[in-house]
């Protein structure tokens, strides 16, 4: 059972259940008519062959509880058949006469219920084992000249046990059907967040190489008079970027030491406004710290702004973020830009979709623009 999948498990939990449930239910209504029925020269040899058969069929019930060894199954089956085999000295000889014996129905719900929990071989060999030996007992304790009803109605009995394992392979087929259709939809949703995590360090690596190298050698290129140290400080910040690009960021980080760092991006005048310390967990400070250098970046490129200000608020505990960066410069038509910029797209708003968090951008022309950076702990 160990390579089998959770429904076929449960469903031999259930099955094993189910048989000890059946002995329980069989056994006490039969073994008293096995007492009150036997004869006087019976009574003695019924009520210890009755005694050792509630011995064996209790370990029975009991290892069905407890998922116990299959040795105990065979034991069973053993003393069903040997009980069985004493047919003539057990039951009157009057109900042999007339086709009847209060064993097969105990020996009926018992070879039906190992077809539930014992794998198909042995729980066909233990039914015919059992009902071999009742029929030979039925044989040997029928008077002579009595019709052989009981012999009859064993195979009967054995038909029984054969749809019963009939019954126990189809529901063990769903039960496969239904580990295989899981086992399919676990390897679906991994495939799924494999390739998620691989789509987002796809973005994430096109959002670094866009704020960094590719926006600083856009500057270079359209000659932008940029203050050399300026550029000599960008293109280092640039390279530690990219070099500590697949480092994994620290639990906490200082954003106001982060913001620190790229204030001088800009030709604008820059107010940050911020808390003496802003605790955030790393990831947080790197989206945000990413999207904030974006938004400098585009002031500077695109804004012709003369005043940037960045203004930081958060709780004590780091939990609750906000960033708002606002600029005099000439604005823009938010619904007119093209979906091959991606400056907005992925280095602002998809870095913090990124960790749970939220970037609104409002701007008009001739009135400047308004970024509003927001995360929370608790995704509020």
């Amino acid at each position: 059972m160990g390579g089998d999948g959770e429904a076929l498990q449960r469903l031999t939990h259930l099955g094993r259940r189910y048989a000890a449930w059946i002995r329980i239910s069989a056994l006490p209504p039969i073994t008293v008519v096995g007492v009150v029925a036997a004869p006087p020269r019976q009574f003695l040899v019924t009520v210890v062959t009755l005694g050792i058969v509630v011995a064996v069929s209790l370990a029975y019930v009991v290892a069905q509880f407890r998922d116990g060894p299959a040795w105990v199954s065979m034991l069973d089956a053993a003393a069903l058949a040997s009980f069985g085999l004493g047919t003539k000295w057990v039951v009157p000889v009057e109900w042999l006469a007339g086709g009847k014996s209060w064993l097969v129905p105990l020996l009926t719900a018992s070879c039906l219920a190992y077809q539930y929990h014992l794998p198909w071989h042995r729980g066909a060999l233990f039914a015919v084992l059992v009902h071999g030996a009742l029929g030979i007992g039925l044989a040997l304790g029928i008077p002579p000249g009595a019709p052989p009803f009981g012999v009859i109605s064993v195979v009967w009995s054995l038909a029984i046990s054969v749809l019963a394992r009939l019954l126990w392979s189809l529901v063990e087929w769903g039960g496969r059907n239904a580990d295989s259709a899981m086992a399919e939809a676990a390897a679906a949703r991994t495939a799924q967040r494999v390739a998620a995590a691989t789509r987002a360090d796809e973005r994430a690596t096109a959002a670094a190489l866009h704020d960094t190298a590719a926006t600083t050698l856009l500057m270079v290129g359209l000659d932008r008079s940029l203050d050399e140290e300026v550029l000599r400080r960008q293109a280092r910040r640039d390279l530690e970027v990219l070099g500590t690009f697949e480092q994994r960021p620290p639990e906490h980080r200082d954003l106001l030491s982060s913001l620190r760092d790229i204030a001088v991006l800009g030709d604008a005048t820059l107010h940050l406004q911020c808390p003496p310390v802003v605790p955030v967990p790393g990831q947080v400070a790197e989206a945000v710290t990413g999207a904030v250098r974006e938004a400098l970046t585009n002031v500077g490129k695109h804004a012709a702004a003369t005043t940037t200000t960045v203004r930081v608020a958060s709780d004590e505990m780091g939990t609750c973020l906000e960033v708002v960066v606002t600029d005099d410069g000439h604005g823009f038509d938010t619904t007119a830009v093209p979906p091959t910029r991606h400056g907005l797209r992925r280095s602002i708003q998809g870095r913090m979709a990124a960790v749970d968090g939220y970037a609104d951008v409002q701007s008009t022309i001739g009135t400047g623009t308004t970024i509003t950076l927001r995360w929370s702990s608790c995704h509020n």
